[in-house]
């Protein structure tokens, strides 16, 4: 489950990281690339502890 979650999170990141180039600083970046770098010991394909939770919401309207 933990391999599931680490997969994800790191697909839910990396996507995340393509549409949010022009609206996130440098630091930001940096440290999402830092997350996604599975070399790196701070990667969150490397974590045991991790747990993810997500939201969505829908909009429906109709015009008057």
């Amino acid at each position: 489950m933990v391999a599931s979650l680490n997969a994800y999170a790191q697909d839910s990141l990396a996507t995340l990281r393509s549409h949010a180039t022009e609206v996130l600083d440098a630091d930001d970046l940096a440290a999402l690339d830092v997350l996604l770098d599975e070399a790196q010991p701070h990667s969150v394909a490397r974590r045991k502890d991790l747990s993810v939770r997500t939201t969505r919401t829908t909009w429906i309207a109709r015009r008057p």
